[in-house]
């Protein structure tokens, strides 16, 4: 069993004829002091976070069409707490990253885009574990959560040693201060650096975060490939193909990248397994946001709130917590309540926003969430249908307990006209607009991104 506590092996005695007594009652003494040693031996304490980019929740989960494309880390998390419907409170990784790290919402922590750097103010779950008395490590695998953008916050030891460019990558003007142009790390690698991270981990409480990257385009990294959503509209837009079979072609490429992170994984998890007589271990697996293949029209993620993009698998895995699917809703904010609960670490802030997810009696509730912002004060969308569409300045999601989901801003709102346990489209367009009032009061005004964040950035594919 992978998330056992430290066990104790008692062997029975025979007595035998021809032993002697006072022999006998030695031995039964010296038993008895190992097995109370053993027994009072009490485990530490071992939480482990880690986050997936770009994981959608059909690839994971499966439906009726497909099997997961991850059956050995789907099958491990078979037998723990298990979440149908997990939101991310964004489509972007920095955003969505900040909101498991804090506990808020983007317009609350201010992290709407890549690039953006998290608030030193915004306290973290890793600053909360660390002041709490654990030794804290984390190994990222791209370039928008690097430290430089404030996510090693509250770390002992921070490893963002990325491997990977984009052969596409335009040669850059200027010194470029990250080594070799790099920007990225595939399963691999990130494994190798995790366990090695638990290798040298001393301390008898211990939190990690691992963040994978490999379902991120460009599709087929694992390969030797590398398809991004600019390769995949120029397939479509040269029509010897058609979309559908250039999607499919993609989706394949993507797939396979999953069966990569999932043999890397596996070896994490078995890795875990051989500290289990040591630690109390708690793993929660979480994705950042998910990806789109056409549905809707869309490639990729980052400028959609459509389920393909905020609809995410999670679960845990915990001896404190009984194997099954959970339907009540669940977000990004929920992690941080849920580690800190699982650490035995009391949340002490005034307004917590998420709830504690391995606390099965408190109620689920509604969910919400932030599309990603831009530098520009429009941005256009190109689709597969090769066209190209504006996208508002600001645009939120609510998803209500009965899984009816609005999208839209104070200009209106997209979704059932039925009403809600929200309120009516115009009570929801007003709940919205609070949003924005109070990221535009606190955020509203930046400093230009720098021409070397932006640089690294457009090579991953993301716009400023």
């Amino acid at each position: 069993m992978l998330l056992g506590n430290s066990r104790c092996v008692r062997r029975k005695l025979h007595w035998r004829p021809g032993v002697p007594v006072s022999a006998l009652t030695a031995l039964v003494a010296l038993t008895t002091v190992l097995w109370s040693c053993s027994a009072s031996h009490e485990p530490g304490v071992r939480l482990v976070l880690i986050t997936i980019d770009t994981l959608r929740y059909d690839s994971f989960e499966g439906n009726e069409n497909l099997d997961s494309r991850m059956p050995l880390l789907h099958e491990r998390s078979m037998s723990g707490s298990r979440f149908a419907r997990f939101y991310s409170s964004s489509s972007v990784t920095q955003p969505a990253h900040a909101s498991m790290f804090t506990g808020l919402q983007p317009w609350e922590h201010g992290v709407t885009r890549n690039g953006q750097v998290l608030n030193e103010a915004n306290a973290t779950v890793a600053e909360y574990l660390q002041e709490a008395g654990f030794e804290t490590h984390a190994v990222v695998a791209s370039f928008p959560l690097a430290a430089r953008f404030g996510y090693s916050q509250g770390f002992d030891e921070f490893h963002a040693e990325f491997d990977r460019s984009k052969a596409t990558v335009r040669p850059w003007e200027g010194e470029w201060s990250v080594p070799d142009r790099k920007f990225y790390a595939i399963a691999d690698s990130v494994t190798r650096l995790a366990i090695a991270a638990l290798e040298t981990a001393r301390g008898r409480r211990q939190f990690f975060w691992f963040h994978y990257f490999d379902p991120h385009s460009p599709y087929g990294e694992s390969r030797g490939g590398g398809l991004d959503r600019k390769a995949i509209l120029a397939q479509i837009a040269l029509g010897k193909e058609s979309p559908e079979e250039v999607l499919r072609n993609a989706q394949k490429l993507y797939d396979m990248d999953l069966d990569f992170l999932d043999r890397s994984l596996e070896q994490l998890f078995q890795r875990f397994e051989k500290d289990e007589d040591e630690f109390e271990t708690h793993v929660l697996v979480v994705s950042d946001h998910g990806e789109s293949f056409g549905e809707a029209g869309a490639l990729g993620h980052g400028s959609r709130l459509t389920p393909e993009q905020i609809h995410v698998p999670a679960f845990i895995l915990s001896p404190r917590l009984e194997p099954g699917l959970r339907m009540g809703i669940a977000s990004s904010v929920d992690v941080l309540p849920t580690l800190l609960a699982l650490a035995g670490v009391a949340d002490a802030r005034e307004e917590p926003r998420g709830r504690n997810l391995a606390d099965l009696d408190t109620p689920p509730r509604a969910v919400f969430g932030m599309r990603r912002t831009y530098l520009q004060e429009s941005w256009r969308e190109t689709r597969i249908d090769g066209q190209s569409y504006e996208l508002k300045p600001y645009w939120f999601y609510a998803l209500d307990r009965e899984n009816q989901l609005f999208r839209g801003n104070r200009e209106g709102i997209v979704g059932p006209a039925g009403g809600s346990e929200l309120g009516t489209l115009s009570d929801i367009a007003a709940l919205f607009a609070g949003f924005e009032e109070r990221y535009s009061a606190e955020y509203g005004t930046e400093a230009a991104m720098d021409s070397e964040t932006r640089q690294a950035l457009e090579a991953l594919g993301y716009a400023p």
